[in-house]
């Protein structure tokens, strides 16, 4: 662990140093959110004011349809659904309550009990759209008695279960229990069973029961609002954006420049190399974030909205596009190639998170549900967007926002900040993995389960030469033990297929094997070609064998170079 704190902060201080060198990129990725903010608020002074806080929108009250209603309707998947069954058919109160309900739009099932009803949903799940289960055989002792006498009759409870099919209510958008029919339906069957009761007793009379549906008033959206939320939503993710460039540039450049490869020959770890990195960019993503935010409500760009959500927003937005350009640049070894297909690669991930937002958040199925949250988590614009819908709203509307409670109900405002949290662990280990797997042009790549090997986890050697008869009898003479051993280890250089049609493979070292003892001056001497700075080059990592292996005081330069 010493060592480990010894190597972070030198490449600390180099980064530090790398920072203040190159004084253009710096002082752009200070500038950048300022210019963003100047355009957010330019934007702001020239949108109208809200004028409609205090506007809502009542909805009246609106009757049910008729249960039978539901059975008329053709266009709607679910309302092929006029049967109705019920158990159990042993009672004249339960029969003629029945009869009540039915009409020339529904078919009447009856069976002798629910499991009977369950067998038969299971032969035609489309057919059954409901069934009422009678509770006639209750425990005495488990039901409070209830009942009282009028004009010399005992009326007694009457209990029963609406069961309704919901195979399909998941597309509807309305609730579901009035969408489903289920209030419309429960409120024909208890005028049922009160104008039963009442034909029992003698009372030449019927009652009608009108059930209506009303919705809570809303506040009134408008146009300055929509767009105040497109606005925002947009330009909130560019804020950081030039981070992205200036990090996979210096990135790249070190690695074109062999100058990571360099430290790692020298024992630099990987995990120190890309913890420096996260380090100095997270210190510089902390303080442009609090200048921007320190603007933003001077500037009164932000007033409602809490700062340490907007602080926690931003800066964990920066930080994973910080990760995601480490991704980026694993994959190349030319800085501004890197840098180009990084703003391309981020700027689709801007425009697929805006689409998403715009055609999904408001839908509520499986699907749409399940993209957003896959989107959200391998995206790191589309939380900081929908975050940013939330601010628009605050700021417009002059209210808070709730943490727990939002539109849609299946992403709250703290969910933004959860999934920016994993996009950052996200993209690190796929970094981290992809730098070890895939090293480019200069390093030596390991398998790609290796990060489950105990070896990769112990710092001591793993493995033994397995060939003794190397040099055997020069190594016993002294009983010197070898430090440096070669075994076969050999060197190709495909050709450029299929360009080179006819070429051979070019084998630079082929089948070389030796040892070097402690204490010994050793040279390599050849012509030109021969493959003496190969040999050199596999030894210290900088080009993986083609076959074969060496060994340095028992380490592998195949399994541990680190």
């Amino acid at each position: 662990m010493g060592l480990w704190l010894v190597q972070f902060f030198a490449l600390l201080r180099k980064n530090v140093l790398l920072k203040r060198r190159n004084t253009r990129m710096t002082l752009m990725e200070i500038v950048y959110p300022l210019y963003w903010l100047l355009l957010l608020l330019m934007f702001q002074q020239a949108l109208p004011s809200d004028t409609s806080i205090h506007q809502v929108n009542s909805f009246p009250a609106v009757p049910l349809a008729p249960y039978s209603a539901k059975c008329s309707l053709s266009g709607d998947s679910l309302l092929r659904r006029c049967e109705i069954a019920y158990a159990p058919n042993n009672s004249e109160l339960i029969t003629k309550t029945m009869n009540r309900l039915a009409d020339h739009l529904t078919v009447l099932l009856p069976f002798e009990n629910n499991e009977q009803i369950e067998e038969y949903y299971q032969a035609n799940p489309g057919k059954l759209w409901a069934a009422i289960v009678w509770n006639s055989d209750l425990e005495p002792s488990n039901v409070k008695d209830t009942s009282f006498t009028v004009n010399n009759m005992q009326l007694e409870d009457v209990q029963y279960t609406i069961r309704m099919n919901q195979s399909q209510l998941y597309q509807n958008t309305n609730s579901e229990l009035i969408s489903s029919g289920f209030i419309t339906l429960q409120n024909a069957l208890q005028e049922s069973i009160i104008n039963e009761k009442l034909s029992e007793m003698g009372m030449n009379r019927t009652i009608s029961m009108v059930t209506s549906t009303q919705s809570f008033p809303q506040k009134a959206e408008d146009l300055g609002n929509r767009i105040y939320d497109i606005l925002w939503a947009i330009m909130f993710p560019m804020i950081f954006s030039y981070v992205l460039q200036g990090l996979v540039s210096s990135i790249v450049t070190e690695k074109k420049e062999k100058l990571k490869e360099g430290m790692k020959m020298m024992g630099l770890k990987e995990t120190v190399y890309w913890s420096s990195w996260l380090a100095i960019q997270s210190t510089v993503n902390l303080l442009l974030t609090a200048l921007f935010l320190l603007c933003a409500y001077l500037l009164h760009l932000f007033t409602y909205t809490p700062i340490w959500f907007s602080f926690l927003s931003f800066f964990l937005y920066s930080t994973s596009i910080v990760c995601m350009g480490f991704l980026v640049s694993v994959f190349f070894n030319n800085p501004k190639t890197a840098s180009t297909v990084g703003w391309m690669i981020f700027f689709t991930q801007v425009i697929v998170s805006g689409v998403a937002q715009y055609f999904l958040f408001h839908r509520t199925e499986f699907w749409a549900v399940f993209l957003v949250y896959l989107g959200s988590a391998t995206l790191p614009p589309l939380p900081l967007t929908q975050a940013a819908v939330y601010m628009a709203e605050a700021e417009y509307s002059h209210q808070g926002f709730s943490m727990f409670h939002a539109s849609p109900l299946f992403y709250p405002v703290w969910i933004c900040l959860l999934f920016l949290l994993a996009n950052i662990i996200l993209y690190s280990f796929a970094a981290w993995y992809m730098s070890n797997v895939l090293p480019g042009e200069y390093g030596t790549g390991k398998k790609l389960w290796f990060f489950v090997t105990p070896s990769y986890w112990r710092s001591r050697p793993t493995h033994k030469p397995d060939d003794e008869q190397v040099l055997l009898s020069e190594l016993d003479e002294d009983g010197v033990e070898a430090e440096v051993v070669l075994q076969n280890l050999s060197k190709t250089y495909p050709k450029s297929w299929p360009f080179a049609c006819g070429k051979e493979d070019i084998v630079a070292v082929d089948e070389l094997s030796f040892s070097i003892r402690k204490g010994e001056i050793f040279a390599l001497l050849g012509h030109n070609g021969a493959g003496k700075s190969t040999t050199i080059s596999m030894l210290t990592g900088l080009f993986p064998p083609t076959r074969g292996d060496a060994f340095v005081k028992g380490y592998s330069v195949n399994r541990n170079m680190d």
